[in-house]
C-alpha cells in the first residue's frame, strides 16, 4: 500500500486563480496544493485517484502553453525544495550506490551526485552546489525553473559536447497512479544494485517500486508531466566551474558559409570553417587550453537586423576572480531606461509628425493623431514604476500605428531594436568576461527580480546538424523578419543531442542546434510573427520546444519525432499508468502525449511463461491487430499486472494479425527471455530481453532464409537443452511440408541454419505443421 501523510499541513486554495509567468495562461483551478512533504504529496495524489480528479504539477510556471495547467488539481512543488543526503553522502546510506559511483563520491574524480526534491529552484540549486564547490555542468539561461520543470521539457544549455540537462538524470522519484511511488534509475551503468540498502538510504514507503530499466528512465526525464508527478531527482553533477566568456561581432552570411561547409561532419568538424573566421580572445581571460577548446558557442542576432551577428564563446578558466561580472548587464534593465525610451520616442513621433504634415490633405489629420501618441508617451514616461520592456513595447506599437504615406520609420525602429541586443553584447565583445559557470550563464540576481525589466514572447526550434535545413531556417526567419510587428533577439545555440527519448535534442546528429526567437511582450504582432515561425519550422523539420511556444497536434508531433521513440515512450507510459487520465490535460491530448489503446483479433493465441524459479512471476504475449507483438507481465511484489505495451519496436516484415509468439526463459535465474514469430515474409524473427540490459532488443531475422519458405505466422518450436541455457534450438515445418532447423550456442556467437532435417516426412507435412520437440 502507499504511504500517504496521516494528517495533511500543506497549502489547499479551492477555486484558485492562476496564470503561468508570462500570463498567457489563465485558469481557475478547483483545488490548488502546496505539500510540505513526500507523505502529503502521495496523499494528494492518492486522494485525486480515488476522486478521479485530474491532477498537474507546477513549478515557476514558465512553460509558455498550458503544460501545468488544468482546472481541477493542481500540486504546487514550492515548498519540495531540500536536498537529501544519506544515498549520495557519507553516511550509512551510501552504500545503496554501486562501486563505480561510490568510488565517483570519495575520490577527486569530476562525475558527483546530489539528490534534490523537484520543486528546488535552478538558482537555489546554484547556489547549494558552489557552497560545496561543485556545479551544474551545463546550464540554461534562466534560474527561476524548479529543477522538474526544467528537464521534463528539455531545457539546455550551449554546451557543444553536453545534452541538455534531462540527461544529467540517474534516477527518479515519481509519484504516479493512486500514490504509487516509483523509483527508476538506468539499468545499464546502474546508480545503485541493491534493493534493501537502497531502500534503507530513501527511508522508503515499503511499497516503493524500484525500477532499472533505460527506456523508462529516458521516458520519465521527459514526459511533460503525464507520468505522475516527479518529487525527487539524482543529477550528476560536476566540481566547480569557472568560465571565460569573448563574442564577435561578424557578418551573418560569412558565418553562414562556413557552417555549411561541416554540414553533416562530425562534431569534430562540423565548426571547423569558423574557426578559421574567428579571433582568440583576450589574454586577460586567462582560458584554459587553445581558443579550439571552447566549450560554448553561441550565435546572437537583433531579429530587426539581418546583417549582424556575434559569435560568442566560452572556455573554462583556471583564474577563480570574477572579472567584469555585474548585476543585469541588459539596456532594458538599467534604471530609469524605460523612462527615457518614453521620452526619445515622443520625441521622434513629434519629429515625424512634422514630416507627415507637409502630405497634402489628410496629412494633417494623421499628424493630430501621431502627436495624441507622442504626448501619451510623454505622460508615461513619469511613471515611476515603468519597466524598461513595457515602454519599449508602448514606444513600438506608437510608432508602427505612426508609419504613414509610405514616410517609413523602420530604419528607428531598426535602430532601438539593435541597441537593445548590441548593449547586452558590449562587454563580451569588448574586453570579455568570467565568472562561475551559472552566473556567467544566467546572471548573479535572484530569479524573483527577473520579469521586472521586461517578459517576451519566445519559441525555440531544434534541428540536427545532419542537414543544412538549420541554417535554411535561420535565412528564413532574417529574410521575413521585418514584415512582422515584432522585436527581440535570435540566439542559435549548439549542445550535444540527448537520450532522452522525447526530447526535441535527441536528432541524428551528435550536434542538435537550438534556435530561440523571442519578441518583447505587448508588440501587436507577436502572434502572427510566433505563428509563422512555428509554421515554417515544422514545414522544415524543426522541433518546437516542448516548454516554450509549441501548438503541436498528435499528427505533427507523429512527424516530427521517429515512431520508434514515440512508440518506446507511449509504450513505458502505459506500462506505469495504464489508460488512467489521471495526469492527461489539454496540452498532453493535444499532442497526442498519452498511453495506445490496443486491439486483439478475437480467440488470438496468447502465449505465457513463468520465469523465476520462485513462480512469483508470470509474462504473457499476444500479437495485435496491427501486427506488432505486446506483452503484459504480473510480479507478486507488484499486486497487479502491467501492460499491455508493445515490446521491441516493430518486425520488419510485420506479422499476421493473432500470430502465435513462441517464449523460452532459458536461464536457470529466470533473468533472460527469447522470443520468436514468423513475419509476413515468411522468414522468422527474434526478440529478446535481459534483466541487466533493461530493455528488449529486436527484432532481427534469425539464420538466413528458410529454403521453402514459411507461411505469415507460422508457429516455431524452441527448446534450450543445456542446463545453462547458453544454446537454444528451433524447428519449423516450411512450404514444402519439410522440417528445418537452426541452432545458436553463446560459444558461437550467432545462428547455424537452416537445415532440413532427417529427410522427408513419408506422408509430407501442411506447410506451417507445429513441430513437437
Amino acid at each position: 500500500m502507499p504511504c500517504p501523510s496521516s494528517s495533511y499541513t500543506g497549502g489547499q486554495q479551492t477555486n484558485q486563480h492562476w496564470q503561468n509567468y508570462i500570463q498567457s495562461v489563465d485558469i481557475t483551478v478547483n483545488r490548488y496544493w502546496t505539500p510540505n512533504s513526500l507523505p502529503e504529496l502521495v496523499y494528494i495524489v492518492q486522494r485525486a485517484g480515488a476522486e478521479g480528479r485530474h491532477v498537474r504539477a507546477v513549478g515557476a510556471g514558465y512553460s509558455f502553453e498550458d503544460i501545468a495547467g488544468t482546472s481541477d488539481w493542481m500540486v504546487d512543488l514550492r515548498n519540495l525544495n531540500g536536498f537529501i543526503s544519506r544515498l549520495v553522502n557519507d553516511t550509512p546510506g551510501s552504500g545503496a550506490l554501486t562501486e563505480q559511483w561510490r568510488m565517483y563520491q570519495f575520490s577527486d574524480s569530476s562525475r558527483k551526485l546530489v539528490h534534490v526534491e523537484a520543486g528546488t529552484r535552478l538558482f537555489d540549486l546554484c547556489q547549494y552546489l558552489t557552497e560545496r564547490n561543485l556545479a551544474l555542468p551545463t546550464m540554461g539561461g534562466a534560474l527561476g525553473q524548479h529543477i522538474a520543470g526544467a528537464f521534463s521539457t528539455s531545457t539546455h544549455g550551449s554546451d557543444v559536447n553536453l545534452p541538455p540537462l534531462c540527461d544529467l538524470v540517474q534516477a527518479v522519484h515519481l509519484v504516479t497512479e493512486n500514490g504509487q511511488e516509483i523509483w527508476i534509475e538506468a539499468a545499464s551503468q546502474s546508480l545503485t544494485n541493491n534493493d534493501a540498502l537502497l531502500r534503507e538510504a530513501l527511508q522508503a514507503c515499503p511499497d516503493l517500486q524500484i525500477m532499472r530499466d533505460n527506456d523508462l528512465l529516458n521516458s520519465v526525464v521527459v514526459s511533460m508531466g503525464r507520468f505522475g508527478i516527479i518529487y525527487a531527482v539524482v543529477l550528476e553533477v560536476t566540481t566547480l566551474l569557472h568560465i571565460a566568456e569573448f563574442a564577435q561581432k561578424m557578418a551573418w552570411t560569412e558565418i553562414a558559409n562556413a557552417l555549411v561547409q561541416g554540414v553533416g561532419r562530425g562534431s569534430s568538424e562540423v565548426f571547423g570553417a569558423l574557426h578559421e573566421l574567428l579571433r582568440d580572445p583576450p589574454s586577460d581571460l586567462q582560458i584554459l587550453g587553445t581558443a579550439l577548446d571552447y566549450r560554448y558557442l553561441e550565435l546572437v542576432f537583433s531579429s530587426r537586423n539581418a546583417s549582424e551577428c556575434w559569435v560568442r564563446r566560452r572556455w573554462v578558466t583556471q583564474n577563480t576572480a570574477d572579472y567584469n561580472v555585474e548585476p543585469s548587464s541588459d539596456f532594458l534593465c538599467h534604471r530609469g531606461v524605460g523612462n527615457g525610451v518614453l521620452i526619445a520616442a515622443g520625441a521622434a513621433l513629434y519629429g515625424y509628425a512634422g514630416l507627415v504634415a507637409a502630405v497634402p490633405v489628410v496629412g494633417a489629420f494623421k499628424s493630430i493623431e501621431i502627436i495624441a501618441r507622442a504626448n501619451e508617451l510623454t505622460a508615461r514616461a513619469s511613471d515611476s514604476h515603468l519597466t524598461g520592456g513595457a515602454a519599449l513595447a508602448a514606444a513600438l506599437n506608437a510608432m508602427w500605428a505612426s508609419e504613414f504615406a509610405g514616410i517609413g520609420m523602420s530604419d528607428l525602429i531598426n535602430e532601438v531594436v539593435h541597441k537593445a541586443v548590441a548593449d547586452t553584447m558590449n562587454i563580451p565583445e569588448t574586453v570579455g568576461r568570467r565568472g562561475l559557470n551559472w552566473v556567467i550563464s544566467a546572471g548573479i540576481e535572484d530569479p524573483v527580480t527577473i520579469g521586472s525589466c521586461y517578459r517576451g514572447n519566445s519559441i525555440e526550434i531544434i534541428f540536427g546538424l545532419d542537414t543544412r535545413a538549420y541554417i535554411d531556417f535561420i535565412n528564413a526567419v532574417l529574410a521575413h523578419a521585418s514584415d512582422y510587428r515584432q522585436a527581440g533577439y535570435i540566439a542559435v545555440r549548439f549542445t550535444h543531442r540527448s537520450r532522452a527519448l522525447l526530447s526535441m535534442h535527441n536528432v541524428d546528429h551528435e550536434i542538435a542546434c537550438s534556435i530561440e526567437i523571442t519578441s518583447i511582450r505587448g508588440l501587436s504582432g507577436n502572434d502572427d510573427w510566433m505563428r509563422w515561425i512555428e509554421q515554417t519550422a515544422i514545414s522544415m523539420g524543426g522541433r518546437p520546444h516542448w516548454g516554450q511556444q509549441n501548438k503541436l497536434d498528435r499528427n505533427q508531433v507523429e512527424h516530427l519525432y521517429p515512431a520508434n521513440q514515440l512508440l518506446r515512450w507511449r509504450t513505458q507510459l502505459q506500462r506505469i499508468v495504464g489508460f488512467s487520465v489521471t495526469f492527461s490535460n489539454n496540452y498532453t491530448t493535444q499532442r497526442g502525449l498519452e498511453p495506445i489503446r490496443h486491439s486483439f483479433a478475437q480467440a488470438a493465441p496468447v502465449t505465457a511463461l513463468a520465469r523465476f524459479p520462485d513462480g512469483k512471476g508470470l509474462d504473457l504475449w499476444v500479437t495485435g491487430n496491427d501486427g506488432n507483438v505486446y506483452t503484459a507481465y504480473y510480479h507478486d511484489d507488484l499486486g497487479s499486472w502491467k501492460g499491455w505495451y508493445q515490446i521491441a519496436g516493430n518486425v520488419p516484415s510485420g506479422l499476421p494479425a493473432g500470430a502465435p509468439v513462441t517464449a523460452l526463459a532459458r536461464f536457470p535465474d529466470g533473468k533472460g527471455l527469447d522470443l520468436w514469430v514468423t513475419g509476413n515474409d515468411g522468414n522468422v524473427y527474434t526478440a529478446y530481453y535481459h534483466d541487466d540490459l533493461g530493455s528488449w532488443k529486436g527484432w532481427y531475422q534469425i539464420a538466413g532464409n528458410v529454403p521453402s519458405g514459411l507461411p505469415a505466422g507460422a508457429p516455431v518450436t524452441a527448446l534450450a537443452r543445456f542446463p545453462d541455457g547458453k544454446g537454444l534450438d528451433l524447428w519449423v515445418t516450411g512450404n514444402d511440408g519439410n522440417v528445418y532447423t537452426a541452432y545458436y550456442h553463446d560459444d558461437l556467437g550467432s545462428w547455424k541454419g537452416w537445415y532440413q532435417i532427417a529427410g522427408n516426412v513419408p506422408s509430407g507435412l501442411p506447410a506451417g505443421a507445429p513441430v513437437t520437440a
